[in-house]
C-alpha cells in the first residue's frame, strides 16, 4: 500500500466517528429507576439510574454488573406501577469511573404513550393522562 493509500484510508475513519445503529431515537433522562433479577424468588430491589430511553431500550447505571443476556425488570422509582414496569435484556456492560452503564433491549418496545409516560415519571413530570 502507499502512503497515499493509507492516509486516504486512516483520513475516512477519522470523517465517521461511528456508525448509528440505534433502532429508534433515543432521550436524555436522567432518572431513579429501580431494577431487579427476572424470575428470582427475593424481591430484591436495587437502585439505578436511567440515563437515557427510547421505544426499544434503556441505558441504565447500577452499581454492580450484570451480566450480558440477563434479563432484568425495570421501572421508574416515580410512579411505581405495573403499567411502567418493563422486562428488558442486558445486551453490554461496562465501568465508568465508579459505577456500571448497562445497555438494555426491551422485551416488547414501547409505544408513543408508553414511552411519554415513561420519560415524564423518569424525568418527574406528571404523566400524560392516558
Amino acid at each position: 500500500m502507499t502512503a497515499a493509500t493509507t492516509s486516504a484510508k486512516e483520513g475516512a475513519k477519522a470523517e465517521r466517528p461511528g456508525v448509528e445503529r440505534r433502532r429508534a431515537p433515543r432521550y436524555r433522562c436522567m432518572g431513579e429507576c429501580v431494577v431487579r433479577l427476572e424470575g428470582t424468588m427475593e424481591p430484591a430491589d436495587w437502585p439505578g439510574m436511567a440515563y437515557n430511553i427510547s421505544a426499544t431500550g434503556i441505558a441504565v447505571a447500577l452499581p454492580f454488573p450484570a451480566l450480558r443476556g440477563l434479563e432484568l425488570v425495570i421501572e421508574p422509582r416515580r410512579g411505581r406501577s405495573a403499567r411502567l414496569r418493563m422486562r428488558a435484556r442486558v445486551v453490554r456492560c461496562g465501568l465508568r469511573e465508579y459505577v456500571w452503564f448497562h445497555g438494555c433491549d426491551f422485551a416488547a418496545r414501547l409505544s408513543d404513550e408508553e414511552l411519554l409516560r415513561w420519560l415524564s415519571a423518569l424525568r418527574g413530570e406528571v404523566p400524560p393522562r392516558a
